[in-house]
């Protein structure tokens, strides 16, 4: 028996799903351009403090902020940490007492990187083992290259005129580092670099992902992958041969086959005209042994310059989602200026579909950070950069998601096609359905239909193309449901 939702008014697009997202008014957090935010539980009251550093618009600052478990954020400490921008910062347990410590870095005159330990309460301290070549233009990062059960300190960036870092420092297991000038990696010193950390080929060993110039010259170079050979030894994997400038690079499970995807943006060397032609972003699919596969029909707008990607599961259906923000290509403006900031939900196989009308504003210089700041369950996020003129920016929208995948059983429900252009089926194993509902993605419902049958057919030719969430209730009484893509 044919089910249709003829008898519903429809929306006439997604543009409800931005009420998933608000922006907070008074957040607390001081604007921060050339920036770098991360979040962390400092205090150990279960919620996510937050350290930033960056111009303020212009000076320097390193800023500790406490939240009080609602997303609510006050400064606590303006005194503790070096001053900088263009830098890097990391949280981790360098000592081995429970509690993230910090180390920070980046440029306000000479380079420098410091450590900080904390006490426990979010009181800081300077590391008297805080021996680091100082950076700017690179990134901090912390994990156990070495899989002995300790953090260890990876630093990237100029540390001179003309002179590029890519250093490994490992760590004894109480907080005291060595740098090991053996890792492989002190060959590949690198200059505005982005860097992520992850195992790519599945053997239980941190890898290295970067993208970067090698010289204050450089017009291009490749994204780079380092694979982890045990002990803190790296080898440069040949594959992807990708090549970009002042780009970014990000990796989630984005098609949920247990390994590493890879996520590019950035810009590739052109010969003249408008420079922004060269402006991208590709996915590469890792076939879990680190070898990568560019995927094809995606809906990403290209983004250049100094730009910002991030994963995150924003609508809590289990697959990782992509916001982006960055100028982008114009075929009219020579040398555009034009920002563009867009999310794309994930249809969980890796494809990916644009989201319009998001309420979330572009910036250059800056940050796109994920966390659940007020504790309920989803993905807020932090934007910064430049915003009009040298002004700076902090933006953090919270995230209002209704429909949540632990009030469902998502396996239980089967629909095909997905994505659907006309006729939608939908079965649930040895039941008989007797309710469909059908949501936006904010937990909106768009319509409803009673039935009795065991597959059960949904007419969405006049839905508008996007991601819904269909929803049924079987005889028994059980409920379960799944998100689907309409074409």
């Amino acid at each position: 028996m044919k089910k249709t939702l003829l008898t519903f008014t429809l929306l006439g697009s997604l543009s409800a799903f931005t009420q998933n997202f608000t922006l907070v008014p008074n957040s607390g957090i001081i604007p921060v351009q050339y920036s770098t935010c991360k979040f962390a539980d400092v205090d150990g009251d279960g919620d996510l403090d937050l350290f930033a550093m960056g111009g303020s618009p212009n000076a320097a600052s390193s800023r500790l902020y406490k939240n009080d478990g609602t997303g609510n954020f006050t400064l606590f400490d303006g005194e503790t940490f070096i001053k900088r921008r263009e830098g890097g910062a990391a949280f981790g347990d360098v000592n081995g007492d429970g509690f993230p410590d910090l180390i920070v870095g980046g440029s306000s005159g000479a380079p420098e990187t410091k450590l900080y330990l904390n006490d426990g309460t979010g009181n800081y301290s300077l590391s008297p083992n805080s021996n680091f070549l100082g950076t700017m233009n690179g990134d901090l990062n912390m994990a156990d290259f070495d899989n002995d059960g300790d953090m260890d300190i990876l630093v990237t960036g100029m540390y001179s005129s003309n002179n590029f870092a890519m250093a490994l420092y490992v760590n004894d297991g109480t907080g005291v580092f060595t740098r090991n000038l053996q890792s492989g990696l002190e060959s590949y010193g690198m200059y505005l670099a982005s860097v992520v950390v992850a195992d790519l080929n599945g053997d239980g060993r941190k890898d290295i992902v970067t993208s970067s110039k090698t010289s204050l010259t450089a017009t291009g170079v490749n994204v780079r992958i380092f694979l982890n050979q045990g002990g803190g030894v790296f080898t440069h994997h040949p594959m992807p041969n990708i090549t970009a400038i002042l780009g970014k690079v990000a990796v989630a499970d984005v098609d949920n086959d247990g390994d590493q995807d890879l996520l590019v943006a950035g810009s590739i060397q052109t010969s003249g005209g408008n420079p922004a032609i060269g402006f991208r972003m590709e996915l590469y699919y890792n076939d879990g042994n680190a070898n990568f596969t560019m995927a094809t029909g995606m809906p990403f707008i290209g983004i250049g310059d100094y730009l910002a990607i991030a994963f995150a599961d924003v609508n809590n259906d289990g697959f990782q989602d992509i916001l982006s923000m960055g100028r982008k290509y114009s075929e009219t403006i020579q040398g555009n200026n034009i920002q563009e900031a867009n999310l794309y939900l994930n249809d969980g196989t890796g494809g990916f579909i644009r989201i319009p009308d998001m309420p979330f504003t572009s910036h250059s210089t800056g940050n796109i950070v994920f966390a659940d700041v007020d504790n309920d369950g989803d993905q807020d996020v932090l934007i910064t950069g430049i915003g009009t003129g040298t002004t700076a920016v902090a933006k953090l929208y919270r995230n209002n998601q209704v429909l949540g995948v632990e009030e469902h059983d998502k396996k239980a429900l089967s629909v095909y096609p997905n994505p659907v252009t006309n006729m939608l089926y939908m079965t649930v194993p040895n039941q008989t359905i007797n309710t469909i509902e059908m949501y936006t993605l904010s937990g909106v419902l768009i319509g409803t239909e009673k039935t009795n049958t065991t597959m059960a057919t949904l007419d969405c030719s006049r839905l508008s193309s996007g991601v819904y969430l269909v929803s049924v209730t079987t005889a028994e009484g059980n409920k379960s449901w799944s998100k689907i893509v309409k074409q």
